[in-house]
């Protein structure tokens, strides 16, 4: 017998008799989201957010597919997550960017949280269709017993490599992928996360086998010596043989031990010490006992199926999970949490691959908790501006460097209940390389203006609208990740919160903010250096135990904290951004073919508030694109446009020193060194098409007789913008008459 419930569902009658779960204050979504959402609590403790995204169904309900048995005879279970290694920096180079990250997914991120999923437009319209899962447990490598470290990381592989419900099966990870999905699983600090997306009708059949792996995963000693074998192959990878990882671990090595984190040093211990088969199999029985508690999980589902029908499934396949009720390990704010005097050095790193980066970071007071005002949000806002008056506008100025960025929040080394680690990194230029000392006392001279100018609230006024408008306006983010993020968060916030927890800016903390500034003083600071340059010119008498690199530490010199007054004198806050907008009724692209420099200082307050522009070439021109709301779009127009009158000059615009630095880039061959088959396409480009020009042809350009200056630039900007033409294509929903006056300002 079937029912209609308030909505005229057709569902069966027995989804009405739910008695294993309790309904939660769902949460707080934006106006423009037309997903459904509900959060639900199974009675073993289990919180489950449940997202019916059916925005492109018309309205309409899907019907019930409740009833749909799985057949335990197909293929399934779990692999070693899936492997992709794309390793990069997890930074936040905006307040866009660090609010519209796309975060780490790898084989296995480990505590480190070290590999970025990069934003693959191949990707975007088959994925944003997908159904996804995410599970995430309350234990992470802080749990770590001392004399086992890796454990958490340990069980996370072997969670992921089957159950005993179903032993004989395919390997979870390469049934998903084989069915044109994708699985992946990650531990962190304080959590462990196992995600995978799918296509619609398969997920109900992909729910139950993981919940299996869950309630009853294979504890043997075959399945452990295959996944520490797996294991010791990921530490080989680039996954986490990168520059990035090895600073984090260096900076690791000098915690206290009453940090947890000093155990992230020693991760492969586990995996290279000669423990007895019979004790660590005991050791990881007991750990998964003790935390892999339901009511330390939490799960969120995005699929196309109605709430009704994702309730049902996780009633069905997660309710058998075992709790014990034991509360999770607290790890309370530490004091001191690192060594001072091992952290409060300067620190010369032996790079895995070459990069000119200073990294200062200081070890503040934990931030987890203050979600709704974001202190560190406020101060990193300030640090990465490009503006005129910014720390990056003078320090390229002085051609020292390139890029100035701050560590993702979202890093649990970085940010976790006992401790805070604001980094501010430079990718210091040749020239900024010569002038380290010089390049440091900028950046303390730049934090003490902040001290001494801030906090004002007109700035958190409108950071918090800015924020505001990108959450209401955000777009589709891929499933997977979503999932992702939500599992997590719902760690972090009450369940009202669990979309806006990392938008919020309800509360202005001028108090916290300037007692994190009076923290981040030159004495308290740790400085790294990688470069290749500098590391070949100091003893490495030290080598980090867990990716055997080397480094030196030293005493940083006093002069490192004298007060710049040149920049000082430069520095100023940003002015009211004029391009946030009012009316958002319009959104709408436009591309036009101009010749244009680098034009992101200009706009870069565009670019915080939901505005965003790209730059590529090829032989016929320059083709620039812009995106935003209509409001303040014609104006961003108008602010690239001068840009464009400007760079008919390249003699006003770069310094001879800037002028090296971009052509020894041009022809610099490490990318093709990387990647060679981006020299083979280049080949082929130039068998191809005509005219078209190597890596080669660009080489020989500096072995002429008459080699490349930057009049000769300054020579063919002009002759570019005087012969060239300007074609515009406009399109969204927009007049004719109103397209016509945009033209009119080029």
């Amino acid at each position: 017998m079937d029912v209609l419930d308030a909505e005229d569902e057709m569902i069966p009658i027995d989804v009405l008799k739910f008695s294993n779960f309790s309904y939660e204050t769902p949460p707080t979504k934006s106006s423009t989201d037309k997903k459904e959402y509900a959060v639900i609590k199974l009675n073993n403790g289990l919180t489950a957010l449940l997202i019916s995204d059916q925005s492109d169904l018309g309205g309409a309900s899907q019907d019930y597919d409740g009833d749909e048995e799985v057949d335990d005879d197909d293929n399934s279970e779990d692999e070693e997550t899936e492997f992709n290694y794309d390793a990069e920096d997890e930074e936040s180079e905006s307040f866009n960017e660090s609010y519209n990250d796309t975060e780490s997914i790898s084989h296995s991120e480990s505590s480190i949280g070290v590999s970025v999923l990069e934003d693959d437009s191949s990707y975007e319209n088959e994925k944003l269709g997908m159904s996804a899962c995410a599970v995430c447990v309350d234990v992470g490598s802080f749990n770590d017993p001392e004399d086992m470290p890796g454990l958490a990381h340990l069980l996370e592989h072997v969670i992921g490599a089957g159950s005993r419900i179903h032993p004989a099966e395919e390997k979870f990870g390469s049934l998903v992928h084989e069915l044109g999905g994708s699985f992946f699983s990650a531990t962190r600090c304080e959590c462990a996360t196992y995600y995978f997306d799918c296509l619609k009708d398969n997920i109900q059949f992909f729910l139950d086998r993981f919940s299996k792996h869950l309630i009853s995963p294979v504890l043997d000693h075959d399945t452990i010596e295959e996944e520490i074998e797996n294991i010791k192959y990921e530490f080989q990878s680039s996954v986490w043989s990168n520059n990035h990882v090895n600073r984090k671990l260096i900076m690791c090595s000098t915690a206290n031990k009453t940090n947890p984190a000093h155990k992230i040093v020693n991760g492969n211990k586990i995996i290279n010490q000669n423990i007895s088969r019979e004790s660590l199999l005991r050791q990881l029985c007991e750990f998964w006992k003790k935390n892999y508690s339901a009511h330390r999980i939490t799960l969120a589902i995005q699929s196309k199926h109605a709430l009704k029908t994702l309730e049902m499934w996780v009633e069905k396949y997660f309710f058998d999970i075992p709790c014990n009720n034991l509360p999770a390990e607290v790890f309370p704010p530490c004091e001191t949490p690192f060594k001072t005097e091992e952290f409060c050095k300067l620190y010369t790193v032996e790079p895995f691959e070459d990069e000119h980066l200073l990294q200062i970071s200081w070890v503040l007071p934990s931030v987890v908790k203050l979600y709704k005002s974001k202190p560190l949000h406020y101060i990193r806002w300030l640090v990465v501006q490009e503006c005129s008056g910014s720390l990056l506008a003078f320090l390229r100025m002085k051609n020292w460097a390139s890029k100035v960025t701050c560590n993702d929040p979202r890093s649990t080394v970085d940010f976790n209940s006992i401790y805070s680690i604001f980094s501010i990194k430079i990718t210091l230029t040749h020239t900024g390389l010569d002038h380290l000392e010089d390049a440091c006392c900028v950046i303390f001279t730049y934090i003490k203006f902040l001290r001494e100018s801030i906090p004002v609230s007109w700035i958190f006024n409108e950071i918090k609208t800015v924020a505001d408008i990108l959450f209401t306006h955000s777009t589709e983010t891929w499933p997977l990740l979503n999932v992702k993020n939500l599992a997590e968060n719902m760690r972090l916030y009450p369940s009202t919160d669990y979309l806006q927890g990392e938008h919020i800016f309800s509360e202005y903390g001028s108090d916290l903010i300037s007692q994190l500034l009076e923290l981040m003083k030159p004495n308290k600071a740790n400085i790294m250096i990688t470069s290749l340059n500098k590391s070949e010119n100091v003893p490495l008498d030290h080598v980090e135990s867990l990716l055997g690199k080397k480094y030196h530490k030293s005493d940083y010199n006093s002069e490192f904290e004298i007060e710049d007054h040149t920049a000082k004198e430069y520095f100023c806050l940003p002015n009211a951004n004029p391009f946030i907008a009012n009316d958002f009724s319009i959104w709408m692209p436009l591309k036009m073919r101009v010749f244009q420099k680098v034009v992101r200082q200009e706009i870069y307050a565009a670019l915080t508030c939901g505005y965003d522009y790209s730059l590529s070439f090829d032989e016929n021109g320059f083709e620039i694109f812009l995106y935003g709301f209509n409001d303040k779009l014609i104006l961003l127009l108008e602010s690239v446009l001068e840009c464009v009158k400007k760079s008919g000059s390249i003699s006003d615009l770069i310094s001879d020193e800037e002028f090296e630095e971009f052509f020894e880039s041009a022809i610099s061959k490490t990318d093709l060194e990387n990647k060679p088959f981006k020299l083979c396409y280049q080949m082929i480009q130039k068998v191809i098409f005509t005219p078209s020009w190597s890596y080669f042809d660009k080489l020989s350009v500096d072995k002429t007789d008459e080699p490349l200056t930057r009049s000769h630039l300054d020579s063919f900007a002009k002759t570019f913008l005087q012969t060239s033409t300007l074609k515009c294509f406009i399109n969204g929903n927009i007049s004719k008459e109103q397209a016509m006056l945009m033209m009119t300002k080029t």
